[in-house]
């Protein structure tokens, strides 16, 4: 009998009916007797782990090895050596890495199964990367891929078969963008084998760029089993110019009415049919006359509508307890919504349903206005969730990619215009000067490392000579050696993050000449 055994059946019996078997006179049996712990039970514990681990051990390798007898030869075209070197560099910057799986394809070169390595080992890889992963490989690389765990991430053929929500959610916004009729012709005929959370995120593609073709969609949703699906089909439709919002706008002129201090009053609103029945038996007012007439209007002409800023309108329906409006006012951003907007919404959430051009657009917008803004910390925040939503460079040469997903039948991306260099350059200049008085650096230091690899690197960003030293109040606490300390902490601050991103301008000016020489 194994030790394994002797000690699974010692397990079973327990330690207090009787003492711990002897070890075999092995040389696993002699290490399972140098392994003693404070009490019974875990020397045992630790004495079964050890054998399991002896029983375990080569096997993974013998199975390696006698995979890689079938392996295919390497690849007529690979990447050079100098790609291969770069890669590692690469991996800690995503922007970086995305403009190199797109680009190679295009270049008839592909990856090794020792860069394809590189990739498998470094978890995770974003959902933006991981489909492109596959066109960069050659044979060897995609039968490396295969044999691990999680290839259905980078498989196209078993990932449209397996995967995600948010794989399925990021392939239909963009296609829903560019080809509503056909997007949602797809959605229709695979709607009976979708999953309760699959169709939901059907319906946030749908209300991020709604189209009158998705007016059949909208019914099958109305008829589905599930009530907070039924009911989003009922307010979607009033995201449709037309009969039904005209009849929202209307029933909400009538419930919306100025409060004091310039605030919104909502009255409880008359219900609008083509919304159909609120449930009664919703708990905290989630499900009204008035969230139902709240949620089916796009916020933008809501806003309007009411004459309010969204952080007004919030504030009106927190004087309501409609708590459950909270979601139908974010679904109502998705197909669309102003910067000031985003400031009381979850914008990160809003903007996982945003199409790329929309992102696109409105980082240029934010960008703009953080340059004359620099001290604004909200618009900081939302135009860094904007840089990490998008998954093309700000600043690119490179042709338009194409489409790699779930549908597969998109020519390319709709590419926005590229923001100009000496633009992005000049706002990293000004944060960086912001830095030495900002009152959380960390905010800049995480928006420049976002920014770094959108830069282009025959424009890199001054480094801003250093301020004289503030004066220190009349009455202060701070010595003036503290005052001092802290200004020369800034601006090694300061320092180490232009460091930082002419590092990251130089992994991308090599990128761009590696590139040049496939």
């Amino acid at each position: 009998m194994s030790d394994l055994t002797t000690l699974a059946t010692a397990a079973l019996r327990g330690t207090s009916r009787a003492s711990l078997p002897e070890p075999s006179a092995t040389a696993l049996g002699q290490a399972l007797g140098r392994v003693t712990r404070q009490t019974p039970e875990a020397t045992l514990l630790a004495r079964a782990a050890l054998a399991g681990l002896y029983a375990q051990a080569g096997q993974p390798l013998q199975q390696a090895a006698q995979a890689l007898l079938t392996a295919p030869p390497p690849d007529s075209r690979p990447v050079s050596e100098a790609v291969s070197d770069l890669l590692a560099h690469l991996l800690p910057h995503p922007v970086l890495l995305t403009e190199l799986l797109r680009e190679l394809p295009g270049k008839n070169r592909t990856l090794s199964a020792q860069d394809a390595a590189l990739f498998l080992l470094r978890t995770p890889l974003s959902r933006e990367q991981a489909p492109l992963l596959w066109p960069a490989l050659g044979e060897q690389g995609r039968w490396l891929v295969r044999l691990h765990p999680e290839r259905t991430r980078f498989d196209p053929d078993q990932r449209s078969a397996a995967g995600s929500v948010d794989d399925l959610r990021r392939d239909w916004v963009e296609a829903h963008y560019i080809a509503p009729a056909q997007t949602a012709a797809e959605i229709i005929a695979r709607w009976p084998s979708l999953k309760a959370d699959e169709r939901r995120a059907a319906l946030g593609v749908v209300a991020s760029s709604i189209h009158p073709a998705d007016l059949p969609l909208l019914e099958l949703a109305r008829a589905d089993k599930l009530a907070d699906i039924r009911r989003r089909g009922h307010l979607l439709e009033g995201h449709l110019a037309g009969e039904v919002q005209e009849q929202v706008k209307a029933a909400l002129k009538a419930c919306a009415r100025p409060g004091k201090g310039g605030k919104l009053k909502l009255l409880e609103s008359e219900p609008v049919a083509a919304l159909g029945e609120s449930d009664p038996k919703a708990k905290d007012k989630q499900d009204t006359a008035l969230s139902r007439v709240l949620g089916a209007l796009p916020l933008p002409i809501m806003l309007d509508v009411a004459g309010v800023s969204a952080a007004k309108l919030l504030g009106a329906v927190r004087e309501v307890h409609s708590w459950g409006f909270w979601d139908d006012l974010q679904w109502t951003a998705y197909g669309g919504a102003a910067l000031e907007s985003l400031e009381a919404l979850n914008f990160a959430e809003v903007m996982a349903f945003w199409p790329q051009a929309r992102i696109h657009a409105r980082l240029h917008e934010a960008l703009n206005k953080l340059g004359h803004a620099p001290g604004d910390l909200q618009l900081l925040d939302i135009a860094h969730a904007l840089l990490i939503a998008l998954t093309v460079p700000l600043v690119s040469e490179a042709a338009p990619p194409k489409a790699q997903g779930l549908l597969g039948k998109l020519k390319q991306f709709v590419r926005p215009e590229a923001a100009p260099a000496a633009q992005l350059s000049e706002l990293a200049s000004v944060l960086l000067r912001q830095l030495h008085t900002a009152a959380r650096s960390y905010s800049y230091i995480g928006f420049l490392a976002a920014l770094a690899p959108h830069l282009d690197p025959a424009q890199p960003p001054k480094l801003p000579a250093e301020p004289p030293l503030t004066p220190l109040p009349p009455i202060s606490k701070t010595t003036k050696q503290e005052h001092q300390e802290q200004a020369d902490r800034r601006r090694e601050e300061v320092v180490a993050a232009h460091t930082d991103l002419l590092h990251v301008l130089q992994l991308r000016r090599r990128l761009r000449e590696v590139l040049a020489e496939q």
